[in-house]
């Protein structure tokens, strides 16, 4: 029975670790579909359409006419970032996305989750 209990705690922080760290990778620039992702970061007229951008880092980024249709936005840091024209419709946040000041989520078509 104990055997049982100590696989169960070693599965359990072995996922904790792996979320961690997948966690950390969403703030480090990455490519996603074929585009940088990373603070400031020249996106204009981008296709993400249904891009996972969970937890990324984008503050700062020109955003403006990027298509972000169905995108995932959750816990991304969009602070500072221009969405002028920018296709949000679809795309899915929770409390912890950042937006610019004075930008209105759910009056661009941001379907809002937790």
């Amino acid at each position: 029975m104990n055997w049982i209990l100590v696989v169960a705690v070693v599965v359990a922080v072995q996922m904790a670790v792996t979320r961690s760290y997948r966690s950390s990778l969403k703030r480090e620039p990455h490519e996603v579909n074929g585009y940088m992702i990373e603070p400031g970061a020249d996106l204009r007229r981008a296709d993400l359409f249904g891009a996972g951008l969970e937890g990324a880092d984008l503050s700062g980024a020109d955003l403006n006419e990027a298509n972000l249709y169905e995108a995932d936005l959750n816990g991304s840091d969009l602070g500072g970032a221009l969405l002028s024209g920018a296709n949000l419709i679809g795309a899915t946040a929770n409390k912890s996305t950042t937006w610019p000041e004075g930008f209105d989520p759910v009056a661009a078509g941001v379907i809002f989750k937790d």
